[in-house]
Order: C-alpha cells, then structure tokens, then sequence
C-alpha cells in the first residue's frame, strides 16, 4: 500500500496550533497549508476582536489556499477554540473549501473548555464525520503530553487509512 495523501490545514493566532499542525504533518508526512488572514490579531486588541468576531460570526479575509484539498485522500482541519467556537479565520476556510473535502479529522487546541462543541461545529460546518479527533488543551502543552496526544492521533489516523484503503481494495 502507498502512503496516503495528507493534508494538514492549520489557523493558528498565537503559534499554539500552529506548532502542533507541523509536528503532525512532519509525522505523517502530509502537506501543510498555513491559513493567513490578511488583518493583524497579534496583542490584546486582536484578541478582543477575535471573540467579537468569533461570537458574531462574522468572516475572516483570507489568502487562497496554496493546496487543493480535492487532490489528497485527507485533510486534517487543526484549528484553536475561541469562546467554545471554531476560530473565524478556519470557519472561512471551510466554508469556501468544504465542497472540495475528502475524508477529514479534526485537531482542536483551546486554553479552558468548549472543545467538544468547536469539535461538532467543525463536523457541521465541514459536512464530514472525522475519521479521528484530537484535542490539545493548554495543560497538554505545559506538561509536554501534546507529543503523546499527537502520536496517538496519528497513529489512528494511520490504521483508519489503511483500514480504509484494505476495503476499497476488497470491492
């Protein structure tokens, strides 16, 4: 069996998700695709409009995406939890992608709560069911159990592929 395309589709504000979307991709060996805004979150200015925006639903202005989710067998959404809500720059993301999406897992980093809820919101507004989930809180990353936590999605994400690929085979 080859290895499977993967994609790993990132937002990050603070470089939290970000560091996590890499280590990720680095370990499956999948492309990563960086959203970029084209408006500045940095300090405590961007993160008040951040929630404002987050909570009015309002999009984000983002730069086209670099990859074509329609040519991997996989896309992985990794996106941080802003007031027990998907962050508005990957909502945008996949809004205008999520007709384009193969099979999806979802990756979420959040400070306190509301992953189970950013989680359901990525299902919703993708119309996928993921293949895995991963939730990554701040405490994960102080203690260093992210690098357990990301080895174990991977190595689900990994058996659910293969699984997946063994199957199509068998029809």
């Amino acid at each position: 069996m080859s290895k499977a395309r993967v994609l790993v589709v990132y937002y990050s504000r603070s470089g939290v998700t970000a560091h996590a979307a890499k280590a990720l991709a680095n370990r499956l060996g999948a492309d990563l695709e960086d959203i970029v805004e084209r408006s500045d979150r940095s300090g405590p200015l961007g993160f008040v409009r951040s929630i404002i925006d987050v909570l009015r639903e309002r999009p984000a202005r983002i730069n086209a995406a670099k990859h074509d989710p329609s040519s991997y067998e996989l896309v992985v959404i990794a996106t941080p939890v802003w007031a027990h809500r998907v962050a508005t720059p990957m909502r945008t993301w996949l809004t205008a992608y999520r007709a384009r999406l193969p099979k999806v897992a979802f990756l979420c980093t959040f400070g306190g709560s509301g992953a189970e809820q950013a989680l359901g919101q990525l299902a919703d507004i993708s119309g996928r069911s993921a293949l895995a989930r991963c939730q990554i809180d701040a405490r994960d990353v102080r203690d260093g159990a992210q690098v357990r936590l990301l080895e174990i999605f991977a190595a689900r994400l990994e058996r659910k592929l293969a699984h997946v690929d063994a199957l199509e085979w068998e029809c």
